[in-house]
């Protein structure tokens, strides 16, 4: 779809509950970003020509930029020459680091996260369903703290119901899915798993 129309459903979230989980979803659905030495454009921004180079995250992406518009400013094409040669490599090594940065940004706000909920241990919260399992719920907390409330520890026997990301009680006919407000209580962490 259009950005404009992402952009339209992320607004009209913005006052519902579930508005994180309707982002968190929007997001995992869009196509990672990935270096190129060709012109691929940007997508949420719509445009056919871009070239990002002043984000602090991104640091050797944005070295080779100023490299290459060095060069062509300084008017020394036989080297811009040699050094586009190498894009395609290079591209691919800071596509690959910074999906490695990320996962382990990931890893570390987990474990930080269980860390600071292990001396929460007993605290009731509530939180909103961001994924729906086979063996449990996700909910996240007003914290951002994201945990698993195991089907073994529910009130019911629950099933799966995949195609609509929700549980179903079999006896009391209750449903979870996603974006509903639940009460949930801290019973366990394991920080070094970063849960």
């Amino acid at each position: 779809p259009h950005p404009g129309i992402l952009q339209d459903i992320l607004t009209r979230a913005q006052k519902h509950p579930s508005r994180d989980v309707i982002r968190q979803y929007m997001l995992r659905a869009l196509k990672k970003a990935q270096y190129s030495e060709k012109p691929l454009g940007h997508y949420a921004l719509a445009m056919k020509d871009y070239c990002h180079f002043t984000s602090p995250i991104r640091r050797y992406p944005d070295l080779m930029v100023h490299r290459m518009l060095k060069l062509l400013i300084d008017g020394d094409l036989s080297r811009a020459g040699k050094q586009a040669g190498r894009m395609p490599e290079i591209a691919a090594t800071c596509s690959e680091r910074e999906n490695a940065a990320t996962q382990a940004e990931r890893q570390a706000d987990s474990i930080m996260m269980a860390c600071y909920m292990s001396h929460q241990l007993g605290r009731k919260y509530d939180g909103v369903v961001s994924g729906v399992t086979g063996w449990g719920l996700y909910v996240t907390l007003p914290n951002h703290a994201e945990g698993l409330v195991h089907i073994a520890s529910m009130d019911d026997y629950y099933e799966c119901d995949r195609e609509r990301n929700q549980l179903v009680g079999c006896a009391t006919g209750v449903v979870f899915r996603l974006g509903d407000q639940v009460r949930v209580r801290v019973v366990g962490t394991d920080v070094p798993r970063g849960e």
